[in-house]
């Protein structure tokens, strides 16, 4: 569970390269918090936020959590810049809807996101692993963000290089749990 304090600010924050909350996992995210916060969806990153690169699906304390979730009555979108066969299936896997070939951080695939399952971008919070994308596109629509650490070191050579600018613009910030 989040410290208090923290859970009061997020969604209140509105710097562009900033989340609400820097995690070290998705599974620090309880049901509690997003019903504070008014939140009733949550858009997801894929890669290296709920299943990490080197693994071919997500691991079963994600799967729990996203469980839980989701019998607490919380929506879910998957919301990824990639079209490969793999995200369908990581779709199907978690009984959750995609949006692929998002363009993050473009605001069109979280606009698409809100309107498949019906909520504002108030009542939603994107979660992903990169600030330059994931996080940017969610201030630039002006709603919640968490970032979450990378789960695995392995990545697409182009996220390699970002990671490295990003980590330039996250300077001391680490994450709370």
């Amino acid at each position: 569970m989040l410290p208090a304090k923290r859970a009061k600010r997020l969604g209140m924050r509105a710097r562009p390269l900033t989340p609400d909350v820097y995690l070290s996992s998705v599974t620090l995210i309880d049901a509690g918090l997003l019903r504070r916060l008014g939140v009733r969806a949550l858009l997801m990153d894929i890669n290296n936020t709920i299943v990490p690169r080197d693994r071919e699906s997500a691991p079963d304390e994600v799967r729990a959590w996203i469980s839980g979730l989701k019998a607490e009555g919380f929506l879910f979108a998957l919301v990824t810049n990639n079209w490969h066969r793999v995200v369908f299936e990581h779709g199907r896997d978690l009984d959750i809807p995609v949006i692929y070939k998002s363009v993050k951080p473009l605001p069109f695939a979280y606009r698409r996101a809100f309107a498949l399952l019906g909520v504002t971008k108030r009542e939603a919070v994107m979660i992903g692993d990169q600030l330059l994308t994931d996080i940017l596109g969610a201030r630039l629509l002006g709603m919640p963000c968490i970032m979450v650490e990378p789960q695995s070191e392995a990545d697409l050579r182009h996220i390699l290089v970002q990671r490295k600018i990003e980590r330039l613009l996250i300077g001391k910030m680490r994450p709370e749990a």
